[in-house]
């Protein structure tokens, strides 16, 4: 699906479907077909595909080529099982059908216009038309498009740090509340919400890695002809370089979240395992003995006692009565 976004005094305004792209500063391509790669192919630009996409090597993510920059990201987005299969899989959680993914999208810069390319749906790209002429970069031209996409995308990964950190303050109060049940399934479901925030905070990292460097990449590759553009850059720089610094504090409590709650978890077992060896020392005396008087000698005068039996008994009891007033004595229980 192809949409088409024009600079109309200032602001980003929606081009009916079926419009020439030919005209658009914008063309934000999501879960590209061949119609779409014929259409960019017809403008002189290569779409690259999924798997180009996903390489890793910094030659196969940021390029350069005729005066155009072709420069990938990772972002996290929403993806349905429907959507192209090479992207389905396991992700963090699903609503209605969808399931969160971290996967590259493709800005595609050249002097004329802005083409991303997407495989799944991150929010930023439906929530920046709506406002990019009031936004920092404005909309002027596609590098202000492009810088303004990109710090609406910065915005995005603040406000996930910043929900991950809600999401950890009730987490670690949960684990903190000393009225709350330790019950096994209620440690399992917190370590596990842990993970799955610690997972997301992974993303987010990754994402502002990955923008870091394309701006990095496009600064260098745009050069000193436009200082507005420079400064724009250098301010979402440094805002990453804040985020990276936030997301490490959030980072080093989600750990110490993860050690506290396993911290719980070994101290029940340990407790659970406490009650087992008290129990079983309680029954040592009685059972030795048991033992002593199960022995098939001859000559035991006790069995031909009439109160050989209940003697017996009373002393079993006593000893286990004794070992329970040891431990009390001691503080064991």
């Amino acid at each position: 699906m192809m949409r088409l976004y024009s600079n109309a005094g200032g602001k980003l305004a929606p081009l009916p479907a079926g419009s020439d792209p030919a005209g658009a500063a914008w063309i934000d391509v999501a879960d590209p077909d061949d119609t779409d790669a014929a259409a960019l192919d017809r403008l002189g630009i290569s779409m690259p595909s999924f798997a180009d996409m996903r390489e890793i090597e910094v030659s196969s993510r940021l390029f350069r080529l005729d005066e155009t920059d072709y420069m990938t990201v990772v972002l996290t987005g929403q993806v349905t099982g429907q959507e192209k299969g090479q992207v389905t899989g396991p992700g963090d959680g699903t609503a209605q059908g969808r399931t969160a993914r971290a996967l590259p999208v493709s800005f595609i810069l050249s002097p004329t216009r802005l083409i991303t390319v997407r495989h799944h749906a991150p929010r930023p790209f439906d929530t920046y038309p709506d406002h990019a002429a009031t936004s920092a970069a404005g909309c002027a031209s596609p590098h202000h498009i492009a810088l303004g996409l990109l710090d609406e995308i910065i915005g995005r990964q603040a406000d996930l740090i910043e929900g991950i950190g809600d999401a950890l303050d009730h987490l670690l109060a949960d684990a903190l509340d000393k009225d709350a049940s330790r019950e096994p399934d209620r440690l399992r479901t917190l370590l596990q919400s842990l993970g799955q925030q610690g997972e997301l905070l992974g993303r987010v990292r990754l994402a502002l890695l990955s923008i870091e460097r394309a701006l990095s990449f496009h600064r260098q590759t745009h050069g000193p002809a436009e200082a507005r553009i420079v400064d724009i850059i250098d301010g979402i720089q440094h805002d990453i370089r804040a985020l990276m610094e936030h997301s490490a504090s959030v980072s080093e409590r989600i750990g110490f979240a993860t050690d506290l709650t396993l911290g719980l978890i070994s101290v029940d077992q340990n407790t659970t395992m406490r009650i087992f060896s008290i129990v079983a020392t309680f029954f040592l005396p009685p059972t030795l003995i048991a033992s002593i008087y199960g022995m098939n000698f001859a000559r035991m005068p006790e069995l031909n006692s009439p109160w050989g039996y209940p003697i017996a008994l009373a002393v079993m009891a006593g000893s286990a009565v004794l070992a329970y007033a040891i431990f009390k004595w001691r503080r064991w229980l």
